[in-house]
């Protein structure tokens, strides 16, 4: 309904996929509260999920209507942050699917792909780039990530180790991947992200058997 109504007064398309994304961001945090085990995880959760919601759509309203905090909420500056979050809690819920109810892989690797598609595409059109440009770069990025995922369903780890793994890989690689759109893209930021990614991955591998 929220989308409905400024779609409804803006006639924005670019309202479309922010509509999907949000889908996203509020099924995982209910999924997720789901296969949460812990109890104070699950209070913590259900208290910062919603603060993370409301500020993804007030972000939404401000980007539409160019208020005064639209330069503070942008959505280019929110999206990235989500990402992340959104990324773990949709690696953590499938591997959930696959390993406790035995859902195929297969599957698991359709819906993230989809999912990815449109998170990264949300992304990329926050910074601009032109539909058809983001619908091409959101396909192969999203391909790619699938990729890795099928990769670390071989590894013998638990879910939320697996689903560090696949953020570290995509906070990387789209970090780099936005440089290079932005013609920033050095040896120095390949090396930063590289130097964080490894040491974040390692000390993920060392401390699976915690989780």
């Amino acid at each position: 309904m929220y989308f409905l109504i400024i779609g409804i007064k803006n006639k924005d398309k670019k309202i479309i996929p922010l509509f999907f994304y949000s889908l996203i961001l509020l099924t995982l945090g209910f999924v997720f509260t789901l296969i949460i085990t812990n109890n104070y995880l699950i209070n913590i959760f259900v208290v910062l999920w919603p603060v993370i919601t409301f500020i993804f759509l007030d972000s939404v309203c401000h980007q539409t209507y160019q208020t005064n905090r639209a330069d503070f909420l942008n959505l280019k500056n929110v999206i990235p942050y989500i990402n992340l979050l959104i990324v773990f809690l949709l690696m953590a819920s499938l591997l959930y699917l696959n390993i406790f109810l035995t859902f195929p892989s297969w599957g698991l690797m359709l819906i993230f792909f989809v999912c990815m598609d449109i998170i990264i595409f949300s992304l990329l059109r926050s910074h601009e780039l032109k539909s058809k440009q983001a619908i091409i770069y959101s396909s192969v990025l999203a391909l790619i990530f699938t990729e890795v995922m099928g990769a670390l369903l071989l590894l013998p780890t638990g879910f939320y180790v697996l689903a560090i793994m696949e953020t570290i890989v995509y906070y990387c690689l789209i970090s780099l991947f936005m440089l290079s759109l932005e013609d920033k893209l050095s040896k120095k930021a390949v090396f930063k992200y590289g130097f964080v990614s490894i040491a974040i991955f390692l000390i993920a591998l060392a401390t699976s058997q915690w989780f």
